[in-house]
């Protein structure tokens, strides 16, 4: 069995509206199912008992809907896009993983902001495409 607070110094939690969710009769089922509150008091504990820290993101904040390579906030996006294209930079993203990556970038740079070294997330920015500075925080994942 993998544990997740022993392999990995930062864990990245969505606060999710459980409750809301489940008043919708299309998710009240899997929701209820999945035990999210459990899990997320599970992940709490185990990280105090091991050292790890876990961050809840805001219920509002767009890890599905941003872009992780220039933080451009796609708002037309539906929960039926699996996949969706970035309208500024032209960056392909899947749903799930865009979330998990912005969830990894909201734990790892902490209060600096997404762009640790000053990049700015402007769309004005990005209309020449340049690979970003390398981070220069150090975070044990």
């Amino acid at each position: 069995m993998i544990c997740l607070t022993t392999q990995f110094g930062a864990i990245g939690l969505e606060s999710l509206n459980v409750s809301g969710m489940v008043r919708n009769h299309c998710l009240a089922k899997s929701v209820s199912d999945s035990g999210w509150g459990m899990f997320v008091r599970q992940c709490e504990y185990k990280a105090a008992v091991n050292g790890s820290s876990v961050h809840h993101a805001d219920r509002f904040f767009p890890s599905s809907k941003m872009c992780n390579i220039c933080g451009t906030v796609n708002s037309d996006l539906k929960l039926g896009d699996r996949i969706w294209t970035c309208e500024n930079c032209g960056t392909e993203h899947d749903r799930d993983i865009n979330a998990a990556v912005n969830l990894k970038n909201l734990c790892t740079v902490g209060a600096t902001g997404f762009k640790a070294c000053g990049e700015s997330v402007s769309p004005d920015a990005f209309q020449d495409i340049r690979p970003f500075s390398v981070k220069q925080e150090a975070q044990r994942l």
